[in-house]
Parts: structure tokens; sequence; C-alpha cells
């Protein structure tokens, strides 16, 4: 009842003012529940997206801080050194649980624990695009799709013949007791793009350079560098009006320094993480019916200069091609293969050598999937739709597996309003990593895929594109979930381990978003996650982001963001007891403000003021977060 009351007075209010507007404004597209685009009001799932130009309205944020502010989603380390590893918490999942594309093509790590893609090699300079669909996705992208998938779209050429753009940005990189001002980050961004009758390019450099922040709070805080360097490539060419073909090339790398987590000590670490990407994609249309193929090759490079020195490279080859038939104008069918080739190989330092020595070959760490699907989509013009699909999956390990997806809705419509009732139930796994299964003294080759079953309710009110409330809720369980499991107290002997019985994460999620008036914008959104809490760590049970944004005489953008998140627990392992202790992060807010106006055609001005109130708080026990920081920058087209 609250809820509907709050929705009726709110709309009333607005109703005068948004109804004196006269604009009209285009329902927004997704794509990444049925694989080709698809309006808002036709899809069973509440899909999060956002674009190059509402980026530019919060500058400076990293891609992980951009995701920290979705309704579910709870990116652990984005407010940290920018060095600190990630960790994806989508509706209480893990890494492993959480698929991320790029350009529409899988990518991952082979060589880490969790198989998981490190956002932290990206720049969000270059993002077109990010679309978040949660809950179970194995039916349309495969193995890792369980909570969620973040589908990035990198910036494709510019329409005109020529065209090039420059940013240089500065700004800050404190901790809260560190409030020195001084000048710690120097970004700088380059690109051309064009198109030419049928051929087109694209090319451009990132780089970022930031100093000043210990990634450990200690006495000495030593400041840990970090550096990020960004190369991206696209070329087009039209054959003819029915096929296309593009071919990429991505290289991205970070390098940073870190600090000792055994006993939370300062120290001279360095890790450096490279990766590169290559690939094709091809459309070929006939009629009413598309064919599409992406193929890509990655490798990833990581080097650890620490007390535990390691070496690790892996390479990754996918190919997934899919076809979309239109049976009917309410009727089409997509439906495909897809194909992984994954492989790793590390090193290590032994005890009393001096030397690497691998201890994972390439030859033995290495594995093959193949995939078959298909998807349904049907949209009946009386406000049905149902999405339901299956995939069977080939893995060279441990067999086959399948999973399915059924999600229908129903759309009332109302003039220009609609409200959309949906509800799904879907299936997904989780494939074993390379080092789950190949690690000396850990890896276990009998491991079982995990496997999760999501269930969701909710609906959507729009109200003339634009007022939306979103109210969903979901559970997820999992079964065969795959642990660290100490064999021998005594020895310590460990290995990775299928554990028995299932747990359970669920929760609500409410999204609202208003057009005060024509340049007032006004959104916000609540998450409630419950689950056992020895999987909970790190992740608010309660978590609100609230955000204004005003454009004046429509060049100057003004954004005012607020995010509450609440306590969690953590676990810290003292290098006294030698066992893990339990700790309480208290809860904390902040509060930011970004500024960006439009000189005239060619210069963009813009700021931000992040942490305005110098919070102090913890994302990860003993680790530093940033406090109050200021940057300024300048965009120029050409």
């Amino acid at each position: 009842m609250f809820w509907v009351f709050t929705l009726q007075m709110t709309f009333g209010v607005y109703a005068q003012q948004v109804d004196s507007l006269q604009v009209q404004k285009l329902e927004e597209v997704t794509v990444s529940d049925s694989r080709f685009p698809l309006k808002r009001s036709q899809s069973g799932k509440i899909i999060f997206r956002t674009d190059a130009e509402a980026l530019k309205k919060m500058p400076g944020q990293n891609i992980a801080a951009v995701l920290d502010r979705v309704a579910g989603i709870e990116i652990n380390g984005s407010g940290s050194h920018p060095g600190q590893n990630l960790g994806y918490a989508v509706r209480g999942s893990r890494n492993r649980q959480v698929l991320i594309l790029i350009d529409g093509v899988q990518v991952s790590d082979p060589s880490s624990i969790a198989n998981d893609f490190d956002l932290r090699l990206l720049s969000t300079d270059q993002v077109a695009s990010m679309e978040v669909m949660k809950g179970a996705s194995s039916t349309l992208y495969g193995t890792g799709a369980a909570a969620a998938i973040i589908n990035i779209t990198l910036k494709n050429p510019e329409e005109t013949p020529f065209s090039g753009m420059a940013t240089w940005a500065f700004g800050t990189n404190q901790a809260q007791k560190n409030q020195q001002y001084r000048i710690d980050e120097l970004y700088q961004s380059y690109a051309i793009s064009g198109s030419t009758g049928r051929f087109s390019y694209l090319a451009s450099l990132n780089y970022q350079d930031l100093e000043g922040l210990s990634a450990i709070d200690t006495e000495e805080d030593q400041p840990d560098d970090f550096s990020r360097l960004n190369i991206l490539t696209k070329l087009g060419y039209q054959f003819s009006e029915h096929f296309k073909l593009g071919i990429f090339g991505n290289f991205d790398r970070f390098e940073s320094d870190f600090d000792e987590s055994f006993g939370l000590l300062d120290a001279d670490h360095f890790s450096e993480s490279s990766n590169y990407r290559t690939g094709l994609t091809a459309d070929w249309e006939a009629g009413a019916h598309t064919l599409h193929f992406s193929g890509a090759f990655q490798a990833v490079d990581r080097d650890v200069e620490s007390s535990f020195p390691g070496r690790f490279n892996a390479t990754s080859w996918v190919g997934d091609l899919y076809n979309k038939w239109v049976l009917r104008k309410d009727l089409y069918i997509v439906a495909g293969i897809n194909v992984q080739q994954n492989d790793m190989e590390s090193a290590d330092i032994p005890f009393g050598e001096t030397r690497f020595v691998k201890n994972i070959q390439s030859d033995n760490a290495q594995f093959t999937l193949v995939d078959f699907y298909a998807n349904a989509v049907y949209l009946n013009p009386n406000g049905w739709q149902v999405n339901a699909g299956g995939r069977l999956n080939t893995h060279s390990e441990y067999g086959n597996h399948g999973v399915f997806n059924v999600n229908p809705s129903y759309t009332f419509t109302f003039g220009d309003d609609n409200l959309r009732v949906l509800t799904s139930f879907s299936t997904a796994f989780i494939t074993p990593s390379l080092f789950q299964l190949f690690a000396p003294d850990f890896g276990n080759q009998d491991l079982s895929p995990e496997r999760n079953e999501t269930f969701e309710a909710g609906l959507e009110f729009n109200r003339n594109q634009k007022h939306r409330l979103s109210v969903v809720y979901f559970n997820r369980v999992e079964n065969d979930f795959i642990d660290f499991v100490t064999i021998n107290p005594t020895t310590f002997e460990s290995q990775y381990q299928n554990v028995p019985g299932s747990f359970t994460a669920e929760g609500v999620e409410i999204d609202l978003k208003i057009t005060a008036i024509e340049n007032l914008t006004l959104s916000g959104n609540y998450s409630h996650t419950d689950r056992k809490k020895a999987l909970r760590i790190r992740i608010p049970a309660n978590k609100v982001n609230l955000s204004a944004q005003y454009t004046l005489l429509r060049k100057t953008n003004l954004t005012l963001s607020y995010q509450y998140t609440d306590a969690r627990d953590d676990v810290f392992f003292s290098p006294d007891t030698f066992a893990s202790e339990n700790k309480t992060l208290d809860a904390y807010s902040l509060l930011d403000f970004f500024v960006s106006h439009q000189i005239d055609k060619r210069f963009r001005l813009f700021g931000s003021v992040t942490n305005i109130f110098n919070e102090e708080y913890e994302e990860i026990f003993g680790f530093t977060t940033r406090g109050n920081n200021v940057r300024l920058g300048l965009e120029m087209r050409f």
C-alpha cells in the first residue's frame, strides 16, 4: 500500500507539468534478453541500460563505480585503491556467477580462480553502452550467467568521414585522513573515427596514471601507484545491403603497486595484468532473417611480485554462430552454436629456489565447451509476451549439462502508459575453472558444475516514457556449490570440492525514475538481499542509491548522487592466531557531485567532487578507501 500511495502522490504532483511538455520520447530498446533489439515494454526482464551520453553526466567514474549504483549490485572495491581486486556481488552472488560480454562476445580470465573478467582493465571513455540483465541467463549466454550478465558495447565509428576527440583531466587521489589536495591523477584520451562509403574505422588510446593512495590503511601509508593503458581499433566494411563485416583489436593493461594483506602491512609489491583481444563479426540479412557470427581470440598475462610471486598465462577462443528466424510478425526464434576453448599455465618460485618453475602446464590445463541453444520470443499484440528456450552444454571434462528459461509477461496499456507484470524461472550452470580443476595439491578433476535456479516476479509501471517504477522479487537456489574445503585440519590439506546441499539468495529490488520537470530527472533504487551468513561476506543486506540530474540552459548538466550501504560482515585472517576472525564493517553514506558544461560544439568542460563530506568507511577490513576528491577535465572535438 505504501508504494501504491507513493506512486499516486508522485505522479499526481507532476502530471500537470509533464503533460505540458509536449515532448515525444522514444521508448528504450534493449538486446540482452533476446540477442536482438526489443522494446522495453516487450521485454520480460527489468534491464538496466546506460549509454555514453549518460556516462558523460557523471565524469571520472570507472565502470565498477557505475555498476555499483545499479539496484541489486555491490561491486566490492569500487571505492578503494584503483588496483584493488573487485568483487562482483549481484543479488548476493560471487564473481564466477556473473558473465561479462564485450561487443557481444564472452570474455574471461581462464587463469583466475573464478574464471572472471577483470573490469579494472577497461576505460569508461571507450564504452558506448552497458546493459545489466539480472537472473539466470545460461540459455542465451552459457556458463557463468547464473546471477547476471554485464553486456558492454565499446564505441563504434562515427558516421561522418572524419572526426576526432581528445580528453585531458587531472585530480586528487587521497584517503580520508590525507587531505592535501595534490594533483595525483593525470588522464588523457585520444580517438579518431569515421565512415567513408562502405568503409568505417575507429582508433582510440586512453592512459591514466594515479598516485597518492596507499592500498592498505597503515601508519606509514606509502603511496601505491596505478596506471592503465587502453588501445581500441575497429574496422568495418559493408559489402552489400545484406552483408557487413567487422574486425576489432583491443589491448588493455594495468600496473599496480599493492601491500601485504597478511598482517595488513605496507609492502613494495607489484602486479601487472595485460589482456589482448582480437576477432571479427559478420552479419548477413535475408529479408526478415538474420545470420550473425562473432569469433574472438583472447590472451591474458598476469605477473605478481610479492611474498608469493607468480606468473599466469591463458588463452581462449570463442566462436558464436546464431540465426534469427522470423516465423510471423509476432514470433521469432534464435538458434545457434557456441564453442569455447580455454587453456592456462602458471609458474611460481618454490621455497628455497630463486627461479620460476611451472606448476600448471597448458597441455593439461585446458577444456573445450560446445553449446547448442535455441530461444523463442512471442509478442502477442494483445499484451502477452513469452521468452523461452533451452541450451545443451558439452564440456570436455564433465560431459553434458542442460538448462532452460521460461519468461512470460503481460503488458497492460493505458494510452501512453503501460504496466508490465512479469515472471520467470531459469536455470544456469557455472563451469569449474581451470585452476579449480588442475591446480597442484588443490585441483579436483571430479568437480561437477554448479547449478543455479532463479525465480523472479515483479512489475513495472511506465508513464508516458517519463516516469517509471519497478518492483522485483528474486529467489536463487544454488546446488553443487564449489568451495575450498579443508580435508585435514592438522596438515591443512585442502581441495576444491562440491559442497552437498542447497544455498538460497533472495531479495527485493525497487527502482524509480521521475522526470519532475523538463530539465530535472530524479532517480533512485533500493535493494534488499538475504542469504546464508557464511556466504554474505561484504554483501550489504540493504542498499540505497539516489540521484538528481538537472540540465541548465541545455549546456550544463548537474548531478548530485547519494549512496547508502548497510553494515556488512567481513572475515580477517589473523597472523597472530592463524585463524579467521569475523569483523563487522559499519554502514556508510556517500554524496558526490558532477558537472559537465558544453562550451560550444568543440569544447566541453567537466568536473566532480566525490565523497563530499569525506566519509570514513571500509569496503574491505583494513584496506584504504577514497576520501574527498576533486577532478577537472576538458574534452575537445575536431
